[in-house]
């Protein structure tokens, strides 16, 4: 869950909840792509969307393009192993 423009410590409720509250849902969650596993990818954080985001979209209008990842890290990693890149 991303804290993005929420107060440190909000009562969200807990991930193992039925209902879980995510303030600002519409700008912050990144939809699936097609044969992606939800229970595999529930543990994915907000470096992989990021990561995903920045490159998918540029493949996507090219595809088979290169694309030269500069990065470090696992945002780095995580956006070379994107699906399409």
């Amino acid at each position: 869950m991303a804290m993005y423009g929420a107060p440190v410590g909000g009562s969200w409720g807990g991930l193992f909840s039925d209902l879980v509250r995510v303030p600002y849902a519409d700008a912050m969650l990144v939809p699936l792509p097609a044969g992606l596993d939800p229970v595999a990818m529930a543990s994915a954080g907000d470096n992989w969307s990021l990561s995903w985001r920045l490159v998918a979209p540029h493949l996507k209008a090219r595809p088979g393009a290169r694309v030269l990842v500069v990065a470090r890290g696992s945002i780095g990693l995580y956006g070379c192993a994107s699906p399409g890149s």
